[in-house]
């Protein structure tokens, strides 16, 4: 038998408590991105899109991530790697931010900022950050 015969109420870390948490933590990310935590429960989290520009504010990246400070912290160690867009144009200066409880809905948003021409993109930055003042030093978000 390749389960041990326990049922996962019953805690433990043993396989088939791992492979039924890995099943459920899928089938939850599969519908709303939440997950299962150790005592069973669904969580949601702190789910970010974002825009960074470069020093110039000639490009604009936008992107989703579930660690902004982190994130942020892989665009300026990635700067200058032609391999990708915000490497390549050194976006890594963070203008702009909205919080969300599900990655699916920071991906939706993503995608309909992705689709707006640069002046809408403008707009909005603007209207959360008037004077485009660089926010990377103002993260503290837990």
């Amino acid at each position: 038998m390749p389960f041990p015969d326990r049922h996962p109420d019953e805690g433990g870390n043993s396989e088939r408590t791992i492979v039924f948490k890995f099943i459920i933590n899928f089938i939850c990310m599969q519908r709303d991105h939440s997950i299962i935590d150790n005592f069973g429960r669904i969580t949601t989290g702190n789910y970010f899109l974002y825009i960074v520009t470069n020093k110039s504010r000639t490009s604009l990246y936008t992107g989703v991530t579930n660690n902004l400070r982190l994130r942020i912290q892989q665009h300026i160690n990635n700067a200058g790697n032609p391999a990708t867009f915000a490497g390549k144009y050194n976006c890594n200066l963070l203008i702009y931010w909205e919080r969300f409880d599900r990655m699916i809905h920071a991906i939706s948003r993503e995608k309909q900022i992705k689709k707006w021409n640069r002046r809408k993109k403008e707009e909005l930055i603007k209207s959360f950050n008037p004077h485009w003042r660089i926010l990377n030093s103002d993260i503290d978000i837990d």
